[in-house]
């Protein structure tokens, strides 16, 4: 219960909306390094349409690729045949282009 009073005071404190922003921003970035792959996104690309979560496919078993980078701390899922992520407002850019770097490195 201590830690739930604590996320909820950094969440107001940032503020919700800020963090809503940040989240479809880093989102946004998702959806542009996996397009740049030629991964199909299967998320929708508009903002005020789509959640925090980012869904995409691409040649590569996305079991293998979540399995992988879970074992290198780098938080993913894998749903319906495709790599799931799930950016909140505290990761930063570089930790979303490592995870790309990660899936290049893994799939190639």
């Amino acid at each position: 219960i201590i830690a739930l009073g604590a996320s909820l005071d950094l969440l107001f404190e940032a503020g919700i909306e800020r963090v809503r922003s940040r989240i479809l921003d880093l989102g946004d970035l998702v959806i542009s390094e996996a397009g740049r792959r030629g991964f199909q996104v299967r998320t929708p690309r508009e903002r005020g349409s789509r959640g925090g979560i980012v869904s995409f496919a691409g040649p590569f078993d996305p079991k293998t690729i979540k399995q992988t980078l879970m074992s290198r701390r780098m938080v993913v899922n894998e749903r319906g045949g495709a790599l799931r992520l799930a950016p909140h407002f505290y990761n930063t850019e570089e930790e979303i282009l490592q995870v790309f770097e990660e899936i290049d490195g893994l799939a190639s």
